[in-house]
């Protein structure tokens, strides 16, 4: 008996797309790029033109990346602000942890909540720290 999934035979095309990306949540930048080729590679395609289980996972991803996009705001990269936010939202890095790299956590809350501006020290340590150019965390 051949296998379905709502009503609809599950077919080889589709099989070989789920063995290179499963459909699960994308959690990480890497997960969203491979996720953005594939959509890139079948969105080539005139609409109504794909076998119906390319159709299908195409489908499903759109929806895993739209969900991805909301969870990961886009963020403004003229603003070295919201370029540390992001940066310690991707490594994980806490408002203590961000204090004790630039050494006051006071300092640290106050940079994030735009009362104060990172100083040429701590644009050093961010840069080293996060593997960016000192550039990111300059204002435009």
């Amino acid at each position: 008996m051949r296998k379905t999934v709502n009503g609809r035979p599950i077919t080889d095309d589709y099989l070989q797309l789920i063995r290179k990306f499963p459909l699960r949540q994308i959690r990480t930048n890497a997960d969203f790029d491979r996720a953005s080729e594939i959509i890139v590679r079948l969105a080539v395609y005139d609409e109504g033109t794909l076998p119906p289980g390319q159709q299908d996972y195409l489908d499903a991803l759109i929806i895993l990346i739209e969900d991805y996009d909301r969870r990961h705001p886009s963020f403004d990269k003229s603003d070295p602000i919201d370029v540390l936010k992001h940066v310690m939202e991707e490594s994980g890095m806490t408002v203590t942890a961000f204090g004790k790299l630039i050494g006051s956590k006071s300092a640290a809350s106050e940079i994030l909540h735009k009362k104060r501006s990172l100083s040429k020290a701590h644009i050093v340590k961010l840069a080293n720290h996060s593997k960016l150019n000192t550039s990111a965390f300059l204002p435009n």
